[in-house]
């Protein structure tokens, strides 16, 4: 993931990413952990967002959603895209992004023999 972060330019469409299945049962253990504190704690706002982007980015729980889909999507709705990054940006860099509706994100798929840790 990180090095289609790093091949990628800012004038080519976001790669689509073949995920192995183990990645996407990983994925689907999250799923399972969240979408139950998602019902009991996530405000109405987080509850609608997720709502469109189950229908229009492919979120589910068998389906690990591709960074391409979410960009085109927000850039649709908000004319907010997304940017992919092999890591940490300066807080000057990411914010200069967003000055100009570009939101940098890492792509991370967690460890199947820990889905639930995060470092």
């Amino acid at each position: 993931l990180a090095n289609n972060a790093l091949q990628h330019s800012w004038d080519k469409p976001i790669p689509y990413i073949e995920y192995t299945k183990e990645e996407i049962e990983t994925w689907g253990a999250v799923w399972d952990r969240m979408e139950d504190l998602w019902k009991r704690y996530a405000c109405k706002e987080f509850l609608h967002s997720m709502s469109l982007f189950k229908e229009n980015c492919g979120y589910s729980r068998e389906n690990i959603p591709q960074q391409r889909d979410i960009s085109e999507f927000l850039r649709k709705r908000t004319n907010f895209q997304m940017r992919p990054v092999a890591g940490l940006l300066s807080s000057r860099d990411f914010l200069n992004g967003l000055a100009f509706r570009v939101f940098f994100s890492t792509q991370y798929i967690r460890h199947h023999s820990q889905p639930l840790y995060t470092p």
